[in-house]
């Protein structure tokens, strides 16, 4: 359709007359006497009246051009045009004001298109009606989309300075706050909102603001109101059944997700979430019904409903449903390693076990992880050599290393296990857990520069592993060196790991060598305290401590307790403590 000229429609709006000219020839020709006559009755009647040419619009025809033009900008996508003529239409005033309403659509226009120029828009809009609470919660929303909050709550609380009852902005302010992470500020705009104005939607999002502060009572009340305006407010039942189930009201998350399946039959989430709880609640006979009745059980939905059975140590319905899914063409392979892990661990049938393993394919990611199982399980049966076989029939990984430097150092072949954990050290030196492994199995043997060497390169590659800091600073206040180092990496281990006993011995044992009994004293009682074997050293440590502040009788006690946790020790070690307690 060809495009009518705006400026004509407005000149046509504005009554500008065009008159015909000229009259039928024929006529003429035939009543050539009544011409003038006819002419000048017509002029006297003002039937025809033809106007001066005009140069320039008049206001109503420019708003009216403005209007039309910025309708047409819309219809072609035209943007910036539609936003050129939105300054003239604002400044407007009086009858030529574009209604509020058209200002709306034309918004609203701009934010079905996610153009941030709803915002510039806007703002013009609220210029030309500034007491429209419809366009300044449009405008805030717009500012917000945009990652403006600050902008827009600023914009809400400068309108209801003007404008204080007006529950929408309200309510619309409290969403901006708890949007810009203030819920707290949300909750207690929410609750100006009187009874009489609250909808079944702001209580659900005061319910909200509440949650995030922890007030989950309170947020439960409002979340029942919602629901007692709106039964069927799906939102409010969902975030209720969740309140419950975290306050251990399962009962009651229970009776919710079930109100939930009646409007949502097919939702195969709220099945699971069923059984999770019928399972909580000792109900493992529901638990099976719900996974029965649950519709179009796929293969994944029903691998994890048997991780659920799993998780609450119903081992035998989880392996039912396994087995079943096992019976598929495309079953995955984790559903063959957990059949062999429940095979294995919940019946000792190691033959069943590895029959499951060896439907993993060679090429299934979980291949290694296959291999793994097995020579684990061989070790531990004893058959030490054929779970080297095994994990030397797959390419070396930090974790094939890893298990074949334990099996070794359980089959007491520590040299051997050194030396396997040293390649895999050689091969990933990125890995802190080969050099931990390292520097244990070095500390067994007697190797200390060694060990302290892989323990610091632990350090130096994870500073949080608080086993590690502990084993350098009790093996530097051992030898009486760098004492303050030494303090400083036992006291970064206790921050870590607090309350652990062997981290708050160093940390006595330190104090003592640095002169601080009476610290000392206090951290080494605390240590025992802890201790539910009194290990044989720190019980030796306690002596010497109380020994050194004139304590005896503590001091003897705990060499006493030294001697009879520690008699599998070395003779020459038990002798020590023995002259120890002589020369008291």
């Amino acid at each position: 359709m060809k495009k009518i000229s705006t400026v004509l429609i407005a000149a046509l709006l504005c009554g500008i007359q065009i008159s015909l000219l000229s009259a039928c020839s024929s006529c003429s020709a035939r009543k050539p006497e009544k011409a003038a006559q006819t002419e000048q009755v017509m002029q006297e009647e003002h039937i025809f009246k033809i106007l001066p040419r005009e140069n320039k619009l008049t206001e109503d025809a420019e708003i009216t051009a403005s209007y039309l033009t910025l309708l047409e900008a819309m219809a072609e996508g035209d943007e910036n045009t539609v936003l050129s003529e939105a300054v003239f239409l604002a400044k407007a005033k009086g009858d030529n004001l574009m209604p509020a309403d058209h200002w709306q659509e034309c918004a609203m226009w701009f934010i079905e298109r996610k153009s941030v120029n709803a915002v510039a828009f806007l703002k013009m809009a609220c210029s030309a009606w500034p007491d429209s609470h419809q366009l300044v919660m449009l405008y805030a929303e717009a500012l917000s989309s945009n990652n403006f909050n600050k902008e827009a709550i600023d914009t809400l609380n400068t309108f209801l300075a003007a404008h204080p009852d007006i529950p929408d902005v309200i309510q619309q302010l409290g969403i901006m706050l708890q949007r810009d992470n203030r819920p707290a500020e949300a909750a207690t705009i929410f609750a100006t909102i009187k009874e009489k104005d609250r909808s079944a939607y702001l209580d659900y999002c005061h319910a909200q603001a509440l949650m995030a502060t922890d007030n989950n009572k309170e947020a439960i009340e409002y979340l029942k109101s919602a629901l007692k305006k709106q039964p069927d407010m799906a939102e409010a039942m969902a975030v209720q059944a969740f309140l419950c189930e975290k306050l251990g009201d399962l009962a009651e998350a229970r009776k919710i997700y079930k109100k939930l399946l009646k409007q949502y039959p097919d939702n195969k989430d709220i099945y699971l979430r069923l059984i999770v709880l019928s399972l909580k609640l000792n109900d493992p006979a529901w638990a099976v019904k719900w996974y029965e009745e649950a519709p179009d059980k796929d293969i994944t939905w029903r691998v994890t409903a048997a991780s659920l059975f799993i998780e609450a140590r119903h081992y035998l319905q989880a392996e039912r449903i396994l087995k079943d899914v096992s019976k598929e063409k495309d079953a995955p392979a984790e559903v063959f390693l957990t059949l062999a892990s429940l095979s294995y661990e919940q019946r000792n049938n190691i033959k069943e076990a590895f029959e499951w393993l060896n439907r993993i394919p060679e090429d299934s990611p979980l291949a290694e992880r296959k291999h793994l199982f097995m020579a684990d399980a061989l070790s531990q049966t004893g058959k030490t050599e054929e779970a080297l076989k095994v994990l030397h029939s797959v390419a070396p990984s930090p974790d094939t290393v890893l298990l074949e430097t334990r099996i070794l150092a359980t089959a007491k072949q520590r040299d051997k296990a050194i030396e396997c954990i040293l390649k895999g050290v050689a091969q990933w030196p990125d890995k802190p857990v080969m050099h931990y492994i390292a520097g244990n199995l070095l500390a067994e043997a007697g190797r200390m520069q060694e060990a302290v060497a892989a323990m610091e390169k632990v350090i130096a590659l994870d500073a949080s592993n608080y086993q590690a800091l502990n084993f350098v600073g009790f093996s530097l206040a051992n030898e009486n060196k760098d004492l303050q180092r030494a303090f400083e990496l036992i006291t970064r281990a206790n921050t870590l790991a607090p309350g652990q006993f062997f981290i708050i011995d160093s940390l006595a044992w330190v104090n003592f060598r640095m002169g601080n009994l009476d610290e000392a004293l206090k951290d080494i009682r605390e240590a025992r305290r802890l201790d539910p074997k009194n290990d044989s050293e720190i019980c030796e440590h306690h002596g010497d401590i109380a020994a050194a502040l004139g304590l005896k009788e503590e001091a003897r006690k705990a060499y006493s307790k030294a001697l009879e946790t520690g008699k599998n020790k070395d003779k020459a070690i038990l002798d020590k403590i023995r002259k120890k307690m002589e020369a008291l």
